[in-house]
């Protein structure tokens, strides 16, 4: 928290009554710094994953900015907003979307064979179920 003020140039508080709000005050300059470092965000109008977006269902929602981006990976306590540059490069589509009641953020990736589920993370990248990565992968062969 001392080292993210300085860096921002922020006055430093040290009147915290619990050690919640001062992870609240790290969480929020954390957020601040991931978003000055993240690139913008520059979908390729001809970016190959639009057929992979027109395939999957209305509820993923494909990451398009690099505001939805940080709070994705705010929200999801991830690294997500890392991905930035390959996004750009047409590398990967991020997608967020609840599936069977949990929260993932998805990595898709694409190949001479088709598109391909190249991570799925929980919360705090926790392992997701098996029967949801085989869900989004059902999905992917249905549509390549």
């Amino acid at each position: 928290y001392v080292q993210m003020s300085k860096t921002l140039k922020k006055r430093i508080s040290l009147n915290f009554n619990s050690f919640s709000k001062l992870k609240e005050a790290h969480d929020d300059l954390a957020k601040i710094i991931t978003e000055k470092n993240t690139p913008l965000i520059r979908i390729p109008k001809n970016s190959q994953f639009k057929r992979l977006q027109a395939k999957l269902p209305g509820d993923f929602e494909w990451i398009k900015t690099r505001k939805r981006l940080v709070k994705e990976g705010h929200e999801m306590h991830n690294c997500v907003a890392s991905y930035a540059n390959l996004i750009n490069k047409d590398k990967c589509a991020i997608y967020s979307a609840e599936i069977n009641g949990t929260r993932y953020t998805m990595e898709f990736r694409s190949s001479k064979k088709g598109f391909h589920l190249f991570q799925i993370m929980g919360v705090c990248n926790s392992v997701p179920k098996s029967e949801d990565t085989q869900f989004v992968q059902d999905l992917l062969a249905s549509i390549t």
